[in-house]
């Protein structure tokens, strides 16, 4: 005997509709699923702009191991950026913007400084990253 001659002819129709329907459920969640993973994997984007005799903003704060874009603007004259305990070393003509990508890997406070004079005032003007774990 077979499956089809034990289940009764009515029967056999909602099965493979509760199939369908099935599948299709399922198929809805793993899409959502794809979705959420791939918007929460973006990578963030920082933009930083150095002017006599700052950076704004003059702090940010990242994650340890979560890629980040840096977008460093010089909005005045020629500045530079510095922050080796992350790597980080630029020069930023004046009105250009510089593009860093950087991944932490190692959590703590980092300070940075301009690294081309600028001015007078130009060993005020530094920066600090602080890296949470």
């Amino acid at each position: 005997m077979s499956a089809a001659e034990i289940v009764p002819r009515h029967c056999r129709s909602r099965r493979v509709h509760l199939s369908v329907s099935g599948i299709a459920v399922l198929a809805l969640a793993a899409l959502c699923c794809v979705r959420r993973v791939g918007a929460d994997s973006a990578v963030r984007t920082i933009t930083i702009h150095a002017v006599r005799y700052e950076f704004d903003p003059a702090e940010i704060t990242l994650r340890k191991g979560q890629p980040v874009q840096l977008i460093f603007t010089a909005d005045d004259v020629g500045h530079g950026i510095s922050i080796p305990g992350l790597g980080v070393e630029a020069d930023l003509p004046k009105h250009k913007s510089e593009s860093l990508m950087i991944k932490p890997a190692a959590a703590g406070d980092f300070e940075g400084e301009c690294s081309r004079y600028c001015g007078t005032r130009h060993s005020d003007m530094t920066f600090l990253v602080h890296v949470k774990p």
